[in-house]
């Protein structure tokens, strides 16, 4: 942390306390006493972690896994909304009965309509 937030926020002593940091040639020097296996198995273990990083990532994005935590999310509230909508059609059965025939009239006419609009398959040219 930089000394001068250090002083702004009266956490730490003043600048002139704070250790001296070591020059960027120093720091390497620990490093450069690494033996070549040393590097091969901070290697490995740093590819073990990845492997293992990636594996969990699939393992939480796969589609199932979303779709199960989609479905877990989303089935309390369908459930308290399809019982609003029973408490509703007990309270008056007439107008829900009035807008499910008027649904249902709705999606015949589209389907019929639909099929007026259907043009048949275009037949294939030979030759061509």
């Amino acid at each position: 942390m930089d000394p001068k937030q250090d002083e702004l926020k009266g956490d730490a002593a003043p600048a002139e306390a704070a250790p001296a940091k070591a020059a960027p040639a120093e720091a390497g020097k620990d490093e450069d006493r690494r033996s070549v296996t040393e590097i091969r198995h901070d290697i490995q273990r740093t590819r073990g972690e990845l492997d293992r990083t990636v594996d969990a990532l699939g393992k939480k994005l796969q589609p199932s896994r979303v779709a199960w935590e989609a479905r877990r999310r989303v089935e309390p509230e369908l459930r308290e909304a399809g019982r609003a909508i029973t408490r509703q059609a007990k309270r008056n059965p007439g107008a829900f009965l009035a807008a499910g025939a008027a649904l249902v009239g709705l999606l015949l006419a589209r389907k019929a309509r639909g099929k007026k609009n259907e043009k048949p398959f275009p037949r294939e040219q030979k030759g061509v």
